[in-house]
Parts: structure tokens; C-alpha cells; sequence
């Protein structure tokens, strides 16, 4: 598992890296296309920052660190995006949590293999609300969004698993507008 933590958060910062950069040549190579780009950050913002991440983060789970990067990498205000983006993403993982304690397991093993399952289940059970943390606050995590799924499934604490979820959401976007910010 261990070996999976790093690799994840490796490609993670890869891949925030390579958006960072991507967006750095555009501003370099076509000044009108960056301020066209900018022009729509400025026009859906934080809205549109919320309602990507609120989704990403729950039932139509992507990436949403991309857009998070590139937002707070053209953002004026990154306290008040981080904010916004920690919120979103809570809010998104509450409807995992939700969704799980609706469905039952019952439900979930008809798409899921049994043992499949029960090995999610096993690692949830074993590290709690820490598996919540650590990997809430890795970027491009593949992990956070089933496992606030079945942090729901395995009937965690809501207290507990809310203070875990809420502490790494802070961690995570504060980690990657720090990197964004120090790029440009």
C-alpha cells in the first residue's frame, strides 16, 4: 500500500506539474488565447470552481485537480478559492457517504466482486479515518472518492470521518495552490 501512496502522489504532481506548465506556455506562446482563458475563470469563477469540483468530487467522479490548479494558478483571491474548493469537495464526498449508507452493500456487490469489496472494506476498517487523510491530501488521488464511499458502506463515525475528510480537503488544496501560486 505504501508503495502506492508514493506512486500516486508522484504521478499526482506530475501530472498538476505538466497542466502548470502547459498553461504557462500558453500565456508564453499566445498572450490572447491565456486572456481568453482567464476571461472565463473571471466569468463562471467561483461558481463554476464549485459546481466542477461538487461533481468531480461525488457522483461523476474526474480529475477536478486540474481544473483546480489552473483556476488557482489565474485566481487573485486563492484563500477564498481554496475555501470554495474545500467545501465543494466536502460536500461532493458527503454524497458518497450518503449514497452508501442508501444503497447498502447488498446493492454495491451486484457490481462490485465480493472479494473486491471486502478488501475495501478491510482497508477502511484498518486505518479508519487516517486512510481518509492520508489520501485526501494526496493530488490526482484515485483513492479519496471510493473511499469516502465506503467510509459510508463500513458505517464510519460521521463526526470522525467529516473532521478526517475536512482536515485533508484543507491540506490537499492548500498543497496544490501552494505549488500552482509558486510556478507563476
Amino acid at each position: 500500500m505504501k508503495d502506492q501512496v508514493i506512486k500516486s502522489a508522484i504521478i499526482g504532481f506530475g501530472l498538476i506539474l505538466v497542466a502548470i506548465v502547459a498553461l504557462e506556455w500558453v500565456a508564453q506562446a499566445s498572450p490572447s488565447t491565456y486572456a481568453s482563458l482567464q476571461a472565463i475563470v473571471t466569468q463562471y469563477g467561483l461558481l463554476g470552481t464549485f459546481v466542477l469540483i461538487f461533481f468531480g468530487s461525488s457522483i461523476v467522479p474526474f480529475p477536478t485537480d486540474f481544473i483546480f490548479a489552473y483556476t488557482a494558478a489565474l485566481s487573485t483571491n486563492l484563500v477564498l478559492l481554496i475555501a470554495v474548493a474545500v467545501v465543494a469537495s466536502t460536500l461532493g464526498a458527503l454524497v458518497n457517504y450518503a449514497l452508501a449508507l442508501l444503497l447498502r452493500e447488498k446493492f454495491v456487490a451486484k457490481f462490485v466482486k465480493q472479494k473486491e469489496l471486502d478488501s475495501a472494506k478491510e482497508l477502511v476498517d484498518k486505518y479508519g479515518p487516517w486512510a481518509i487523510l492520508i489520501f485526501g491530501v494526496l493530488p490526482v488521488s484515485a483513492f479519496i472518492d471510493p473511499l469516502t464511499f465506503l467510509a459510508g458502506l463500513s458505517k464510519m463515525s460521521f463526526k470522525k470521518f467529516l473532521v478526517y475528510l475536512v482536515a485533508s480537503r484543507i491540506l490537499h488544496f492548500a498543497l496544490l495552490a501552494a505549488v500552482a501560486a509558486s510556478l507563476f
